[in-house]
């Protein structure tokens, strides 16, 4: 296995001058231990030539036992590579470090395989540039027969690169832990060596790119014979740091060891911890970390549990962008047998990515618990139940100028009873699938820089159950977007099998004319799915936001968008859509951009609600709805009243599941307006459309003023509906200084239902309308209002009542 992860080493190229040393430690005898081998090599050229300076160290095999005496085999020789090396021109410095292989034991134990370390140091290179390499492999265990003996673990492995240089191209920190023996004849098998591998490296060029390199592997552990534990893997640990004046970037990942297939008893799978940072006072510095925990060992008897996962990334550029991601992936139950299936590990981690830029900071993390075993066992073992999965990414500062965050977190899938395709066996009794790993996810990014963008993307999945009947794992998700120019937040959740899902997102952009969109999209398989958005953006403006639900349980989509004004004013408008079935709701708050048509989507098979406002409406956009409700434009006129929003409202039930418990849905929205003096505010209601399939309805309409009721109308038909807002105009009264207005309904019905509904919000004393923008109102130029372009483009018929 780690013959793969050495780079050839001295380099292809030849170099002026070479300084190597090799050490070889001497073989035990019969049952007496290898010998250690210290090679160390140190040279400092100041004569301007190239360099190459390397040390390798093979630590002596321990001597087997002998046949019958019942003595331990031989411990495996410890090995020490030291290599140190500076010059003016190109230098590259190498360590290698092998522990010698453990003796085996005859009717006795195997010896321990000894360790190995190794250490590259560069002080310092010239232009040319230069590399530090540091390998160890740790020996492997003694095997060992015989009952209750016990075979040699595998040898530690620690390679560890430091420095600092001029020009530098390459850095390659490796570390693989030593097997565990091998047994038989009831003997235990040995357990395998851990594995740390360390860099932390330094260059001075600001062209020369920097590349770390970091791999630590756990060594695997013994198999064993029937009845007895296997040796379980060992741990492994990997961390870099690399900073430069140029382009650099740090990869590091670490395995956990894999313990034995096929032990009767527990042995633990290796566990994997990664880090890495990248940083450059120049343009890019990119940090890339993988921690994979072990699987769990298959077994006769139960599955081992799967190993957990932990690490972070971090990276940081002066002057540029700068990357940084990681990848937590926690080990699988391991199979069984004859018993349960293993339990999949869990991920919890609270930090994952972080560090700063001048450009754009990029962040991403893929957490994942691991899935539990299957069993084949006809004797009622059970599957394994996933693991679970929380993960936070949180970031806030300034200097960059854009941050893009993703996090995707996921519950480990149930494991499954394999069950006969046939008639089951005679009396085959069969256990209960594994549920799945609830996920959880935060993801909260904040840009206090002007002129800033923030991009927050989460996605939350709970794990599924097991094939034939395991509940899955629930799912929760909010994601959190700030910043000043743009702010775009996205959270999807989604569980199967009998589980809820909860989604959050939010954004907020402060500065003017700043756009903020939030989705939040949540999906369950037969249960309960909440969605919830919410965006601000600053005055003039735009905040969009989307909440979309499947789910077979009372599930909730809610919108809320918000965006303020010039006159103080702020403006927002709610969506939420209730029931057992497929929601969507939609709101939008925009400065000059009219109301636009209502976002049907499938009008078959979901339900919806929107809202949309203009809370700066064009000329056009107030001409074409006056055009249209002559009464509204009279009334306007004789006023002397300025039209100060344009809504579009409605919603839409397709009545596809569950006609008789109902669904129902909400939209209102907000106007916060400060009057110069004592002035009028009225609601000009341009349009309203609708059809209610001859089934009741229960549609109630409230306006407020700081939370006095101004008006309260409830409808049980479309039609009485119809003629009341059709062409009317409703006068508020009379007020000063701030209005606080809130304008809002509720819909509830069964079967396939809709509205929608237009309106004006105007309010002081402007001037009358020249005749010629008269002429252009009536002549209907301008935009088609949203109702009757719902009604035209899905052909629905009107009510009974038409004005």
């Amino acid at each position: 296995m780690w013959a793969l992860l050495l780079v050839a080493w001295p380099p292809a190229w030849a170099a002026d001058l070479t300084k190597e040393t090799v050490v070889h430690g001497v073989p035990g005898a019969v049952g007496e231990d290898g010998g250690s081998a210290t090679a160390q090599q140190s040279f400092a050229d100041v004569a301007g030539q190239s360099l190459s300076v390397s040390a390798r160290a093979y630590g002596g095999p321990g001597g087997n036992s002998g046949m019958g005496d019942g003595a331990p085999g031989g411990y495996g020789g410890s090995a020490r590579a030291t290599a140190i090396g500076s010059g003016l021109d190109r230098t590259d410095v190498s360590a290698q470090a092998f522990g010698g292989a453990g003796g085996a034991g005859s009717a006795a134990d195997g010896g321990n395989g000894g360790g190995a370390q190794a250490r590259a140091r560069l002080d310092g290179t010239g232009a040319a540039g230069g590399s530090a390499q540091a390998s160890a492999v740790g020996g492997h265990g003694g095997a060992s027969s015989g009952m209750d003996f016990r075979a040699g673990a595998g040898g530690m492995a620690t390679a560890d690169v430091t420095g600092y240089a001029t020009g530098s191209d390459l850095a390659l920190a490796t570390a693989v832990g030593g097997d565990g023996g091998a047994s038989e004849n009831f003997a235990y098998g040995g357990d395998g060596g851990a594995a740390s591998a360390t860099l932390s490296l330094g260059s001075d060029s600001p062209t020369r790119p920097l590349v770390a390199v970091v791999r630590a592997i756990g060594g695997a552990g013994g198999g064993t014979s029937w009845g007895y534990s296997g040796g379980g893997g060992g741990d492994a640990t990997a961390h870099a740091s690399v900073n430069g004046r140029g382009p650099v970037q740090a990869e590091v990942r670490a395995e956990g060891g894999i313990p034995a297939a096929y032990a009767s008893g527990f042995s633990r799978g290796g566990r994997a911890t990664a880090s890495g940072h990248a940083g450059t006072t120049g343009a890019e510095a990119r940090s890339f970390v993988t921690a994979i925990g072990s699987d769990g060992q298959l077994a006769y008897g139960s599955g081992g549990d799967g190993a957990t996962a932990s690490g972070d990334a971090t990276a940081a550029s002066g002057s540029g962008d700068a990357w940084a991601s990681l990848l937590l992936q926690g080990g699988k139950g391991g199979d069984s047998q004859a018993g349960d299936g293993g339990r999949g590990a869990d991920v919890f981690t609270s930090r994952t990515v972080g560090g700063s830029a001048r450009g754009t900071l990029h962040l991403s993390a893929r957490v994942q618990a691991g899935s539990g075993g299957d069993t084949d066992s006809t004797q009622g073992g059970n599957g394994g139940a996933g693991g679970q999965a929380d993960a936070a990414l949180r970031w806030s500062g300034s200097g960059a100028s854009a941050v893009s965050g993703a996090l995707e977190v996921r519950g480990g899938a149930g494991g499954s009873v394999r069950r006969p395709h046939g008639p089951p066996e005679d009396g085959a009794v069969y256990g209960e699938d594994g549920f799945g790993g609830a996920a959880r996810g935060v993801l909260e990014l904040a840009v206090d820089s002007p002129g800033s963008a923030a991009d927050a993307v989460l996605g939350v999945f709970g794990g599924r159950g097991g094939d034939l009947g395991g509940r899955g794992g629930s799912s929760s998700g909010t994601a959190t977007a700030r910043a000043g120019r743009v702010a775009l937040a996205r959270s999807e959740v989604g569980s199967l099998d009998w589980a809820d899902a909860t989604a959050q997102a939010q954004a907020n952009a402060s500065e003017r004319r700043g756009a903020a969109t939030a989705t939040a999209i949540a999906d369950s398989l037969w249960r309960r799915a909440d969605a919830q958005a919410q965006a601000q953006a600053g005055m003039d403006g735009r905040a969009d936001v989307r909440a979309q639900t499947t789910g077979d349980g009372d599930s909730r989509a809610s919108a809320q968008a918000e965006a303020a004004g010039t006159l103080e004013r702020v403006t927002s408008a709610k969506a939420v859509v209730t029931g057992r079935s497929f929601g969507l709701a939609t709101a939008r708050v925009a400065h000059g951009e009219g109301v636009g048509g209502p976002p049907l989507e499938d009008p078959f098979s979901v339900n919806q609600a929107f809202t949309r406002i203009d809370a700066a409406p064009a000329d056009t956009t107030v001409a074409s709805a006056l055009s249209r409700a002559p009464a509204v434009a009279a009334a306007l006129a004789s006023g002397t009243l300025g039209v100060i929003a344009a809504t579009a409202t409605g919603v839409h039930l397709s009545g596809y599941l569950d006609d008789e418990s109902g669904h129902s849905a909400e939209g209102g929205a907000h106007y916060r307006i400060s009057l110069a003096g004592s002035q009028p505010v009225v609601l000009g209601l341009v349009d309203f459309t609708g059809q209610d399939g001859g089934l009741p309805i229960d549609f109630r309409f409230s306006v407020e003023n700081f939370g006095q009721t101004l008006l309260s109308r409830s409808f049980t038909s479309l039609s009485a509906a119809e003629s009341f807002f059709k062409d009317r105009t409703l006068d508020l009264g009379v007020f000063s200084g701030v209005v606080d207005l809130t304008v809002d309904y509720t819909f509830s019905g069964v079967g396939a239902q809709d509205f929608g509904l237009e309106y004006l919000v105007a309010a002081g004393a402007l001037m009358v309308p020249e005749p010629a923008t008269w002429a252009l109102w009536l002549a209907g130029i301008g935009l088609a209002t949203t109702a009757a372009r719902w009604r035209r483009e899905r052909g629905s018929p009107r009510g009974t009542t038409t004005p």
